[in-house]
């Protein structure tokens, strides 16, 4: 369709041409054909040089629209793609936000609570955490870091809640649930390593159900980096889910 709105602009800008450079012959051919006689009807200077003024102003018009499309076109054209940036590479897109609190993980399954996806994690040293965490995009539910029931306990003053951890994980889980529990169960040659998602608690104590409430769907997920300490450093062993899948393995900077 590019093509067609060239030839009508070509069209339109040799019209406005004609009439600008020779009104009086533009009128003959277009319309003095038309009366009976054309040196009487022909009209006078001052509406030819009226003609001219209108002719200038739509051809002025007409090559500031086409200059900014050309530049517009070739502007995309040379643009190159967003660069990656560096959390993006490690953990995939969109970047997962930091549960930044001191977790306390257990070694049997939760009842009554959802499992989420993980999806990666990356080894880390107890008490040296990489600098890039400090910062990652903090988790929260609608603006509030600690919802009742949120997995882990606040860190103390000036410190974080990752410090301690050996392993972070990112994990996808529902929408409007918040991280509530981790398994993890320790080998000298394998980790394996659970996160479970729920609703938080209702402030009048009343039982929620967690499993309905928060329903495995993609579309509406978010992903969350889980801290999650051991007993070792992760050092050679692989680390899988609960289903024993082996989870790709995320290079610190």
């Amino acid at each position: 369709m590019t093509w067609v709105f060239g030839v009508l602009a070509a069209v339109v800008a040799a019209a406005l041409l004609w009439g600008l450079i020779n009104p009086g012959a533009q009128w003959r051919v277009l319309v003095g054909w038309s009366t009976s006689d054309p040196s009487v009807a022909e009209p006078g200077g001052a509406v030819h040089a009226v003609r001219r003024v209108i002719c200038a102003i739509g051809l002025a018009g007409l090559l500031a629209v086409g200059t900014v499309a050309v530049v517009g076109e070739v502007g995309a054209q040379a643009r190159p793609p967003l660069a990656e940036s560096l959390l993006q590479r490690m953990w995939g897109a969109p970047v997962p936000r930091l549960l930044d609190r001191v977790v306390t993980t257990g070694t049997t399954d939760p009842v009554g609570l959802a499992p989420a996806t993980v999806l990666a994690v990356q080894a880390i040293d107890a008490g040296s955490a990489p600098a890039y965490l400090l910062n990652m995009p903090r988790w929260s539910l609608l603006g509030n870091e600690a919802p009742a029931g949120v997995l882990g306990s606040a860190p103390p003053k000036d410190s974080t809640g990752y410090g301690a951890a050996s392993l972070m994980v990112s994990v996808s889980g529902p929408l409007m649930c918040i991280p509530r529990a981790v398994v993890v169960h320790e080998s000298e040659t394998e980790i394996v390593v659970g996160v479970w998602f729920g609703l938080p608690d209702a402030p009048d104590g009343a039982a929620r159900d967690s499993v309905a409430g928060c329903p495995d769907n993609p579309s509406a997920s978010e992903r969350v980096l889980v801290p999650v300490p051991l007993f070792s450093d992760v050092g050679d062993r692989r680390v899988v889910t609960m289903d024993g899948v082996q989870l790709r393995e995320v290079e610190t900077p």
